[in-house]
């Protein structure tokens, strides 16, 4: 994510992070290896029937810009251009031989994945309801934190911050500090 510099490590013991990756640290001189984890969660194991909401990755949908990368091999989600938010929502199932799906999904399944102990790594997308108040605010606060380092912000930034959504389910959401 965010051209290699942050990862989302989900460990089967539950323990998750997110963290910049060992090429973020070298980026900078003189930034050591522990400096490197934003934040760090617990996430039960699934049981019985039910998986477990361990993750989000939300894009509001008027964040998105033109890029120079080869996008060939995207996948691409419908676009709405209402205000939405792209919402990639990642759980883990109890194990399986098969992944756990049917007529009855709330969401359209982007991957299924099978993992080693026979639990299902699976994403999920929806569009989220905008919420106008929580990007202003988050907005304010990165344009604080960005002047008080001596950051100045251009509109071709991207910015990222973390956010609880259900205990213990963490979301991280990317916007432009500048709209």
């Amino acid at each position: 994510m965010f051209e290699g510099d942050c990862k989302v490590s989900l460990h089967a013991s539950g323990d998750c992070q997110l963290s910049g990756t060992s090429a973020w640290v070298l980026k900078v001189p003189g930034r050591r290896n522990a400096e490197r984890h934003i934040m760090k969660w617990h996430s039960p194991r699934p049981s019985g029937s039910f998986a477990v909401h361990v993750f989000q990755i939300r894009i509001p949908d008027l964040q998105a810009f033109a890029t120079e990368e080869d996008i060939s091999t995207v996948y691409w989600l419908p676009q709405r251009n209402d205000g939405s938010t792209v919402s990639l929502e990642c759980y883990f199932t109890p194990p399986a031989d098969r992944p756990p799906i049917g007529e009855n999904l709330s969401f359209p399944l982007l991957c299924a994945l099978k993992l080693y102990d026979h639990r299902w790594f699976m994403i999920f997308h929806r569009n989220v309801p905008p919420d106008t108040h929580l990007l202003k605010r988050t907005r304010e606060s990165i344009r604080r934190i960005a002047h008080s380092r001596g950051i100045n912000l251009i509109s071709q930034y991207r910015a990222c911050a973390t956010m609880d959504i259900e205990p213990p389910t963490k979301a991280l959401i990317e916007l432009c500090p500048l709209m």
